[in-house]
């Protein structure tokens, strides 16, 4: 310090001696900490040259570090005149802005600073950063997206262009509702990237948005293309394929798609059902067959499956195949013996066969149908058919309930007194059964008597 004072008092130039106080503020500032000292020698220095730069930046130093906001705004403002370099200059206006940006939330002013440092350096990433966050503040929204524009165009490097049009594109989008200007901001990042998912979903989205299903379809099967997982790829390709199925569209390359789908996942059940559809609109009923027959094969619930069991029997009995439909009735039931849409055809068919046990699973799964929904007809009916099943499997006490409960439900019908009549007479040589019969028979022969005339 003493050597520098000493020089200083010798020094006769004006620059010399803005140099030797530069020297000392430094030595105040770090070596021997004293910064109202340092202070004064940099103020010292610029008075003999203003555009002193290492006395200006000293300066910054000081005053950013005691927090005096005002005097930085005028030494940054200093700064951007007395520097030469353009590089200099420009980092002094970034700085400048960013003070004005932040502490003083003046992004008028501040976005002024930060158009100036764009045009003396248009790779300057800080200044656009600047723009772009003052634009936005401000709600400026067509010029936050000319600095966009201008920021990709203007890009050193695909990732970044494809990071300011990313964000060009929300801001056509969600705050100018410009779809087509969204439209060509994501396209323009789709050609310098093609494997970019999200602006291939977002082209998506927007054709979809502005009615074009066709290429909003295509942009999905692009999605496709480049997902890895199977199961995923087949998800994608019966969203396109839905997409395109209804007949004023496109329902061939939607067909095109669900066969892609069902390729990547055999297991898709959604594909074969868009398959099946179309195969039914193009009475293609064998194809239809073939892919309801894979929609129950790969169905993991049994009552789902067993649904799609019933479906196709229907379906097969509508082609003409008798034995297939009633094959494909008893698998549904057997899959899921509560499904009553499957017991009506098998009991019919298990009771013209005699499979009597079989036969009797099936009417009790209708007779709680019946008895759920108040049909006493078909519950009268159900009834007679299990009264018959009873006695051809030896099930006396069955026999009886059955019987009796036909009897109370309709004393007048004749079918229910018949098997009434017929049950006392099976067990006519069953003595421990002798007041039960009689009790069922009874009420029958005392109308008889009532009718006969005396």
């Amino acid at each position: 310090r003493e050597s520098l004072a000493r020089a200083l008092s010798r020094a006769e130039r004006d620059e010399d001696r803005s140099a030797l106080l530069v020297s000392l503020g430094q030595l105040h500032e770090d070596k021997i900490p004293n910064a109202k000292l340092a202070a004064d020698y940099f103020e010292r220095a610029l008075a003999l040259d203003p555009c002193c730069l290492p006395a200006l930046e000293g300066l910054e130093r000081i005053c950013r570090t005691a927090e005096q906001y005002p005097r930085l705004v005028e030494i940054l403002g200093a700064q951007m005149d007395a520097a030469t370099d353009v590089a200099v200059r420009v980092a002094s206006l970034v700085r400048l802005g960013e003070l004005l940006e932040h502490h003083f939330v003046r992004p008028r002013e501040a976005v002024q600073k930060y158009a100036l440092a764009r045009e003396l350096d248009g790779s300057s990433r800080a200044a656009a950063d600047g723009l772009e966050r003052c634009w936005h503040a401000m709600r400026d929204w067509e010029k936050l997206a000319a600095a966009l524009e201008q920021r990709a165009a203007t890009a050193g490097e695909p990732r970044e262009a494809i990071a300011a049009l990313e964000r060009l594109g929300e801001v056509r989008e969600s705050k100018q509702q410009d779809l087509e200007g969204a439209f060509t901001a994501w396209r323009q990042v789709y050609e310098l990237d093609t494997c970019h998912v999200t602006s291939i979903q977002r082209l998506a989205r927007l054709c979809e948005k502005q009615g074009d299903v066709t290429a909003a379809a295509a942009y999905r099967a692009r999605l496709a293309d480049l997902a890895d997982d199977p199961r995923e790829k087949a998800r994608i390709h019966v969203v396109v394929g839905e997409m395109l199925a209804p007949p004023e569209r496109d329902p061939a390359c939607a067909r095109i798609h669900f066969e892609r789908a069902v390729e990547m996942d055999p297991r898709n059940a959604a594909a074969w059902e868009q398959l099946q559809k179309l195969a039914e609109r193009e009475r293609d009923m064998m194809y239809a067959t073939f892919c309801l027959e894979r929609r129950a094969e790969n169905t993991d619930s049994a009552r789902a499956k067993a649904n799609l069991l019933v479906e196709l029997g229907k379906l097969r009995a509508t082609l003409g195949d008798v034995r297939g439909a009633q094959s494909t009735y008893e698998y549904a039931f057997e899959t899921d013996p509560t499904n009553e849409a499957a017991a009506r055809p098998v009991l019919e068919d298990w009771s013209r066969r005699q499979k009597w046990a079989d036969a009797q699973r099936a009417c009790n799964v209708l007779v709680a149908a019946a008895t759920r929904d108040g049909d006493a007809r078909t519950m009268l009916k159900l009834l007679r058919l299990s009264t018959r099943i009873a006695l051809a499997t030896g099930n006396i006490e069955r026999a009886l309930v059955a019987a009796r409960a036909a009897l109370d439900m309709s004393p007048a019908d004749e079918g229910a007194r018949d098997d009434a009549l017929h049950v006392g007479h099976e067990l006519r040589g069953r003595p421990e059964l002798h007041e039960r019969v009689l009790a069922l028979v009874a009420p029958i022969a005392t109308d008889a008597m009532d009718l006969h005339p005396t």
